[in-house]
């Protein structure tokens, strides 16, 4: 670690992985990946290919816990770094880097100093972990998603959550009620994305809401909005499947092809909402709660050894998916 690198960007260095002897780019036939032991993963790299690849598998260091990953989501960021190999000037894809941030598992591994979890325990993982230092203004007043030095796994070059075997800091997952299942707690990710933007737009009681676009995101967002009493609620999208399945979701929701065009001529302000903070706890406590229902935005099932096959289905818009998700 130096002066500018921080404790999280140095435990997870991405090169320690690609340089290590049990790292390996995976054929599809190749044999590792029946094999339940071994810790592989799905990556993107520069050349827009998206590859099962072995890793070496994790040991729980001071702090940290290994999760069995048992449910994970592919994003639409996921599939803008395969296809397009950046978003934005920063986040670029320069080697095979895993893919994968919607996820939970089992721990089955305790390291050293990590006192209020154990094996078994069944948990979401959040994704970023900022640096937490005393000298970061966004973490120091609670706005650590931004973070300048936050390592947010799947993006570039952190490896994600999209494997069998992850350690990740004990502090940054959150335990799962009995009632919920691993893909209902990796979707809470999303929700959390949801959450945020509700809370910024100031979103209350009776307020009419309108979503553009009718996604993953769009779709969680209509659950969360109608959970918290809005009406009327409009939602707008470019493929009329995804607006009959959020009349599925909502049935007194409103649909249309909305034109942008509006926002601008009716002087409509924008904000911005950069991935969310201090999300996850409400996250859980909603679909516990049985006030969000996110069961049905889940299409789509793989194995983790077919996750290529998942990417294939999570980027084409015929396939009519909505969140497509990797299960082990």
């Amino acid at each position: 670690m130096t002066a500018t690198t921080s404790f999280y960007e140095s435990a997870y260095d991405p090169q320690a992985v690609l340089d290590s002897n049990e790292f390996k780019v995976l054929g599809p036939d190749d044999p590792v990946l029946g094999d339940k032991t071994a810790n592989i993963a799905c990556a993107y790299n520069p050349a827009h290919e998206v590859n099962m690849v072995r890793k070496p598998r994790p040991v729980a260091r001071d702090g940290e816990v290994v999760v069995h990953v048992r449910a994970t989501g592919i994003c639409g960021s996921d599939v803008h770094f395969w296809k397009h190999g950046h978003i934005g000037p920063t986040m670029v894809v320069t080697d095979e880097c895993g893919a994968g941030h919607e996820s939970a598992g089992e721990v089955i591994e305790v390291g050293p100093g990590v006192t209020d979890l154990r094996v078994g325990d069944r948990v979401a993982i959040e994704a970023g972990v900022p640096c937490s230092r005393a000298d970061c203004d966004a973490c120091r007043t609670g706005r650590y998603n931004a973070c300048p030095r936050v390592v947010f796994f799947s993006t570039p070059p952190y490896h994600g959550t999209l494997t069998r075997f992850h350690a990740h800091p004990a502090a940054w997952l959150h335990r799962l009620p009995a009632n919920m299942s691993y893909e209902e707690g990796a979707l809470c990710e999303p929700l959390s994305v949801a959450l945020a933007g509700m809370e910024r737009a100031g979103v209350r009681l009776g307020d009419p809401v309108v979503i553009c676009g009718a996604g993953p995101i769009g779709a969680i967002s209509l659950l969360a909005a109608h959970a918290a009493g809005c009406y009327p609620l409009v939602i707008t999208d470019l493929f009329s499947s995804r607006l009959e399945f959020a009349r599925s979701l909502v049935p007194t929701v409103k649909t249309v092809q909305y034109p942008f065009g509006y926002c601008s001529a009716n002087e409509i302000d924008l904000q911005f909402q950069y991935r969310y903070a201090n999300q996850y706890p409400k996250a859980i406590r909603l679909v516990s709660g049985g006030l969000i229902n996110l069961k049905p935005l889940v299409t789509h099932r793989f194995p983790l050894e077919k996750a290529v096959d998942a990417f294939q289905v999570a980027a084409d818009p015929s396939q009519g998916a909505i969140k497509v998700q990797i299960v082990d």
